[in-house]
């Protein structure tokens, strides 16, 4: 397998993306935090997606 670069175009839409994909993730953490302390990987997605 050869090794996948990221070209300069999608590289910066994820520097301008991160700043939502942060926010995104600090949620998920806290919603684990506070509801899913015992849950798996698989149960926190479920309860995400619904």
């Amino acid at each position: 397998m050869g090794q996948h670069t990221i070209g300069p175009t999608a590289n910066a839409r994820l520097i301008a993306a991160a700043p939502e994909l942060l926010e995104a993730l600090k949620k998920v953490r806290d919603f684990k935090v506070r509801f899913c302390r015992d849950a798996t990987g698989e149960e926190l997605m479920d309860a995400l997606v619904g």
